[in-house]
């Protein structure tokens, strides 16, 4: 009862943890849709209330929720207690890891990536991907990469490698609030595998990657810049070398990120070729503007 009534007194913690705002009015988790953030957490930190839909929950119906169990559930509550350990232990489980002093619950990840995957098919999640260029026929390709969507926080969810994902907002193309949160796990490159055809293309971002694929080209993609030395040291462990297509966007900045790839292949005799579209912002664009033209 003891680790239960301090548990709830983290609830500020897993909404951070899980992406929300605390400090502002959040969208229901209890109601959707919610068009007008109507859910805050109350002064105390223990409980969060809805004012559109009246409701009121602890940090075990909270998690319930958004992690798939019953209300007031003996595995919620044992998460919850689970949570608030994390929180304040020092020392970490086996599922547990630090990155940069942070420790990483990939149990939870996981969990988000399972429910956001539940939630693929509906209709502002297929309505996104057909605005972005993908058609009924790309779905399927598309769900070979896990790929899901948070209707909570209205993300993409986008899986790279071993349980890190980015969390890609379908109602903003803000480039500073598109991407809501990235999982606190390491940066892993998206789609891995394909570092290994003889060719591929390497962008910044996975939209950007999944184009690529949909059209038929090997492609991988960076989502961050600490990834570029990630990648370099992968390719110089390849006994036969790979080449590069490197599709950055078309900007300042991505051209800058191109150069200074293509100077780093250079040193080490990895071949490569800067492809940045001339008459497209990124590949995306050029994949959902002319499709058949990258085809």
């Amino acid at each position: 009862r003891a680790a239960l009534d301090a548990a709830k007194s983290h609830l500020r913690d897993y909404l951070i943890a899980r992406g929300f705002e605390p400090d502002k009015n959040m969208h229901c988790i209890f109601h959707s849709p919610d068009a007008h953030p109507s859910m805050s957490l109350l002064p105390d930190g223990r409980a969060v209330h809805c004012f559109a839909c009246g409701h009121t929950a602890d940090i075990v119906n909270v998690i319930a929720q958004l992690e798939g169990f019953a209300p007031n559930s003996k595995e919620a509550i044992e998460r919850a207690i689970e949570f608030a350990g994390s929180a304040t232990s020092p020392s970490t489980s086996t599922r547990q890891h630090s990155t940069r002093d942070k420790k990483v619950d990939f149990d939870a990840i996981e969990r988000h990536i399972q429910f956001a995957l539940a939630h693929f098919d509906e209709t502002p999640c297929r309505d996104y991907l057909k605005k972005r260029g993908f058609t009924d026929d790309d779905l399927d390709t598309l769900r070979q990469f896990d790929i899901g969507f948070d209707p909570i926080h209205k993300t993409l969810v986008i899986p790279h490698g071993y349980k890190y994902y980015t969390a890609r907002r379908i109602d903003s193309d803000d480039k500073q609030k598109r991407f809501i949160f990235n999982c606190q796990a390491p940066v892993q490159i998206f789609n891995e595998p394909d570092l290994f055809a003889d060719r591929f293309a390497v962008t910044e971002g996975p939209i950007d990657a999944l184009s690529l694929i949909c059209a038929g080209f090997p492609a991988v993609a960076l989502g961050g810049s600490s990834t570029q030395s990630m990648l370099i040291k992968k390719l110089q462990s390849m006994q036969t070398k790979p080449g590069v297509y490197i599709a950055f966007d078309n900007d300042q900045p991505g051209r800058d990120a191109a150069d200074k790839l293509k100077t780093r292949l250079d040193k080490l005799d990895i071949p490569s070729l800067i492809i940045i579209p001339s008459d497209h912002h990124d590949f995306n664009d050029f994949f959902k503007e002319d499709r058949s033209g990258l085809e």
